[in-house]
């Protein structure tokens, strides 16, 4: 009730995350950073596969939920304010962790509850898609999705081997998924003759969609990522500059900026929290 009145008299969308915490993972000594917005690190070199698979989720659930609001943003908000120009009422909009992550799931629970099948571990591959593979080259891997009809088509031709496309045991999209492996394989032994640059200019020009698979350092190297100011550089009291994240989606009119990075300390914004929304100052209780 004091939520929806407070959202009632001054038109706010407030959101409140709750979960509880999960010591999943050892992690090294290190120095807490009290109320920081920042991820502990963990030691995953001697873990299994499975306690760094449970780990990891963890933080992806919580960035999961970060996108969730910011979508949430974009679909939940308008909808509320149309709400309440209609009515004059405000709402609280109520987002999940696991439902931020179901979004995302594709058809797992579908396919469960159509067929029974449950969706395992794949690596980089989707059983029954293909070709839709990441693929090694000469310099790193490239990633390929061409399980479309008329893509693998051209995918075939870019190979110069466009019989395959005809060829009944790839022709269509149940047979390229039966002999997924055999595929993965043949088109693995071609790309693996060339360079991720020579890879992409073939794809490229034969309209077959296809990326890099990028890490940290192919980011900040990326004209792409620099044109559109994808990354900001800014200062941090701990770090020094650090570069991170830009805001999106972008506006034309009011774009969003990075000021600073999260707060440090507990209570470290209050007082202009309070001074600005309520008029209260001197007063960080």
């Amino acid at each position: 009730p004091a939520a929806e009145a407070f959202a009632d008299g001054l038109g706010l969308l407030d959101v409140e995350i709750a979960h509880q915490d999960h010591e999943l993972l050892p992690a090294p000594a290190a120095k807490p950073v009290e109320g920081a917005a920042k991820l502990r690190m963990a030691d995953a070199r001697n873990l299994g596969q499975d306690e760094v698979a449970k780990g990891m989720a963890v933080h992806v659930v919580e960035l999961f939920e970060m996108v969730e609001i910011e979508q949430g943003d974009c679909r939940c908000v308008p909808a509320a304010l149309h709400a309440r120009e209609r009515t004059g009422k405000g709402q609280v909009v109520d987002s999940a962790l696991y439902e931020a992550v179901l979004q995302v799931m594709e058809s797992t629970v579908s396919d469960y509850s159509a067929s029974g099948t449950k969706r395992r571990r794949t690596g980089s591959t989707l059983p029954g898609i293909a070709p839709s593979n990441v693929y090694p080259c000469k310099d790193g891997e490239y990633l390929i999705g061409a399980n479309q009809d008329g893509v693998f088509a051209r995918l075939a031709a870019a190979m110069g081997r466009p019989e395959l496309a005809s060829d009944q045991r790839y022709a269509t999209h149940r047979a390229r998924g039966v002999r997924q492996e055999e595929l993965d394989a043949l088109i693995g032994e071609w790309t693996a003759t060339l360079t991720i640059e020579e890879l992409e200019a073939k794809m490229v020009e034969a309209g077959v969609p296809a990326g890099r698979v990028f890490d940290a350092e192919d980011m900040l190297a990326d004209p792409h990522f620099a044109a559109r100011k994808a990354l900001v550089t800014i200062a941090d009291e701990e770090f020094g500059e650090v570069t991170m994240q830009g805001v999106f989606p972008k506006l034309s009119v009011t774009p969003g900026s990075v000021r600073r990075p999260a707060p440090l300390g507990v209570g470290q914004d209050s007082a202009d929290v309070l001074e600005r929304w309520l008029g209260r100052t001197g007063d960080t209780a």
